[in-house]
């Protein structure tokens, strides 16, 4: 069964609409009023609807791992240990340390994480950017709770430079994210119209489009390997009960 993120497929629909920004900004070139405002609204959509997009695909990620019911010991210790913060957290400490007796749901709750004769159900991960957070560091720390170390170094874009010889150069997609941050930052909390122009929206938009493609390419990938790992710890398993049911029973012969 293909693997397949809707999330994908909504955003690339729902970023159609900074083209029509786009369009009207063209269109308004001698009126540098409207143009900015033009430009502006379309970065602020773009952020947003990105930001969107990687919280939406971050939660599909959880439940395809759900769904493959993993043995423990074939998970991200980042993932456990995410899991862990986000059960056993500072509300779970308060009762423990008042000896209230509510705390062994939380608990419970958590203990399939590390019971390697059990299938996985169920993960407890925030998959939401901090409240109030944004830029690239952000988006590293979003990624680190599912056990991906630095995800502009796990997933890479490139431009093809056209020449004699065609050359790919590496797009620092990390560097368009801040950018994209600050002029927000300018935007909604100092009220400043910085000086936008639409072939950046053009282009935060074309790398914005291929790093969500990139993006779902790697974590459609980490769910095939979960998949063919899960299966054949199964298969050993299910290969080890038999030989211990045979064995049980020759001994019953004898």
């Amino acid at each position: 069964m293909a693997i397949t993120f809707q999330s994908h497929k909504e955003f690339l629909v729902s970023i159609n609409e900074i083209d029509l920004l786009i369009k009207d900004a063209k269109d308004c070139l001698k009126d540098a009023f409207k143009y900015s405002i033009l430009n502006k609204s379309a970065l602020l959509l773009l952020l947003a609807k990105f930001e969107n997009f990687l919280e939406s695909a971050l939660n599909e990620y959880i439940d395809q791992i759900k769904a493959v019911k993993p043995k423990p010991d074939i998970l991200s210790e980042y993932l456990k240990v995410h899991s862990l913060n986000h059960v056993l957290n500072d509300s779970f400490v308060k009762k423990l340390k008042h000896y209230n007796t509510s705390v062994f749901k939380p608990i419970r709750k958590v203990i399939p994480l590390f019971d390697n004769t059990k299938k996985i159900e169920d993960i407890f991960i925030n998959t939401n950017f901090n409240y109030g957070k944004h830029g690239h560091k952000e988006v590293i720390k979003l990624f680190k709770r599912i056990g991906i170390e630095d995800i502009f170094e796990k997933v890479k874009i490139y431009e093809t430079k056209k020449s004699l010889i065609n050359t790919k150069a590496k797009i620092d997609f990390s560097a368009n994210i801040n950018a994209m941050t600050n002029y927000r930052n300018l935007i909604l909390h100092e009220d400043t119209s910085p000086s936008l122009t639409h072939q950046q929206i053009e282009l935060y938009k074309k790398h914005s489009t291929k790093f969500s493609l990139a993006l779902i390419t790697t974590l459609k990938r980490n769910i095939s390997r979960l998949k063919k790992l899960n299966s054949k710890k199964t298969s050993k398993l299910s290969a080890k009960k038999k030989h211990v049911k045979t064995k049980k029973k020759v001994k019953k012969k004898r």
